[in-house]
């Protein structure tokens, strides 16, 4: 008898991550949620969709949700201990004790349960990045390494892929279609690795993965090759993003300029390309040149009102990272649905059709954060909106279009930034720059792979003569 137990923590993510992590290394017969008394009908909820999502499988589970209600003082622990001790005493077996939020209650309680011979204690981290409100198997397995903090020699697996085919039982509820359809690509990859532990030990880190194979043919010609030796080293990755962009940039006049076009959309829309701050025309304490454009509008803590390009450099993956400052300062103009739409409503040729779709995506997503909307600016094109509407309300404006920044925002002398979209690999980011890089590398991908399998991408793209394929490979 093998038993994981797990905390129940909040956010749920959290919790769902470390059991599904648990359950891939520890092997166990049975799950044991913990939880406190507050939480009871939360975890009643999601034991009933974990035993929905592992039916037919020889995994039982239960739950504990009396816990004593407490802060989080340390002198309280004593209370949790006894009650901890009370239930896990009665454990048969090896016991998996599984934890995801570091607090220093429950790693301090849970230090103290240890039975030194039989119990394996785990700690799962999370480099969160886009990847926020979502959680493990949705998420990158190499972001999500198992810590051994007290190991036995004796608890841990390497069990197969334990996950049901109808996986979308289980996804988190009100997705967008893009989201969707990016945490389902993930799933899948991760579905490749399941010989793959990614545990960290004394020993180092076990969480060494097949390349990953980036493919750009035009007809039949192999114009980019990209290959990621090892999908689960992090500095791989991002050498493999930096090597797909120099190979895109020597495709610029070596094939059809609406080719290089359609692919340089997409790759920005999917994030290998970021939107960062190339120029601006008024004074602050910091040079934002370079850095990411989320980082910026979080430093400048002001109103911002974006053109319609910037709905194409992959706004809505920083949306996912940090939605509560986003939603504080970013402002859609009237104008920017108005030339979305138009984008969707007249299609002459192929590129113009992969647009309209991606057009049609961006505003789901715009739409699906309820974001502040700007009415008075409804002049088109969309920058002579911008400049009539900032001027009165004081916004800063977002463009990725040098002629208007320069012409039109830096004449009438309105604040403005100007964005570019830059190869993921050379973005600056304000704060934890290596990890946030990482996980914006990994959502890249999978948000790629997502957009090329979709009906209405995929078609747009074989009227371009374009194909792309992204493909693990041992």
């Amino acid at each position: 008898m093998k038993v994981l137990v797990v905390f129940y923590s909040f956010p749920e993510e959290s919790s769902l991550t470390g059991i599904f992590r648990g359950i891939e290394v520890c092997c166990p017969n049975k799950v044991l949620i913990m939880a406190s008394r507050r939480r009871c009908g939360d975890v009643e909820s999601l034991i009933g969709k974990l035993k929905n999502f592992f039916e037919g499988k020889d995994i039982d589970f239960d739950y504990f949700c009396n816990i004593p209600d407490v802060e989080t003082s340390l002198d309280e622990i004593p209370l949790v201990i006894d009650y901890l001790r009370s239930i896990t005493k009665n454990l048969k077996g090896d016991v998996c004790l599984m934890t995801s939020c570091g607090s220093r209650l429950e790693l301090s309680s849970i230090l103290m349960l240890v039975k030194r011979d039989t119990t394996e204690l785990l700690y799962v981290s999370f480099l969160w990045g886009p990847w926020s409100a979502s959680f493990y198997p949705y998420t990158p397995k190499p972001i999500q390494i198992v810590h051994e903090v007290h190991p036995t020699g004796k608890v841990l697996c390497l069990g197969p892929y334990p996950y049901i085919d109808n996986h979308e039982v289980i996804l988190p509820p009100n997705l967008t279609k893009l989201r969707k359809e990016v945490l389902s690509a993930q799933y899948l990859i991760n579905s490749s690795l399941s010989d793959t532990p990614c545990i960290a030990t004394r020993d180092g880190i076990d969480c060494k993965c097949p390349k990953l194979m980036i493919r750009i043919y035009t007809g039949n010609v192999l114009v980019s090759n990209t290959v990621i030796r090892d999908y689960c080293d992090y500095d791989s990755l991002i050498q493999g993003i930096k090597q797909l962009c120099n190979d895109l940039d020597r495709l610029r006049g070596k094939i059809p300029d609406v080719q290089f076009k359609a692919l340089k959309l997409l790759l920005s829309f999917s994030g290998i390309y970021l939107p960062v701050v190339e120029d601006l025309n008024f004074n602050i304490g910091l040079d934002l040149k370079g850095y990411l454009l989320l980082d910026a509008i979080r430093y400048l803590r002001r109103s911002v009102i974006i053109d319609t390009n910037v709905a194409y450099f992959s706004l809505h993956t920083q949306i996912y990272e940090d939605p509560a400052t986003l939603g504080r300062y970013l402002t859609i103009p009237l104008c920017l649905y108005l030339e979305l739409y138009r984008h969707q409503a007249q299609i002459t040729n192929p590129y113009e059709g992969l647009r309209a779709y991606l057009s049609h995506l961006a505003t789901e997503e715009i739409n699906h954060w309820g974001l502040n909307t700007e009415v008075s600016a409804f002049y088109t094109p969309c920058e002579v909106g911008l400049a009539i509407t900032s001027r009165a309300n004081r916004y800063i404006v977002v463009t990725g279009d040098r002629s208007a920044y320069d012409r039109l925002m830096r004449f009438l002398d309105l604040n403005s930034l100007l964005i570019k979209p830059t190869p993921l690999s050379d973005v600056r980011f304000l704060s934890n720059e290596k990890s946030r890089r990482v996980s914006y590398a990994y959502y890249a991908i999978a948000q790629l792979k997502a957009l090329t399998k979709l009906k209405h991408v995929k078609e747009s793209l074989r009227r371009l003569n374009i194909n792309v394929e992204i493909t693990l490979e041992r």
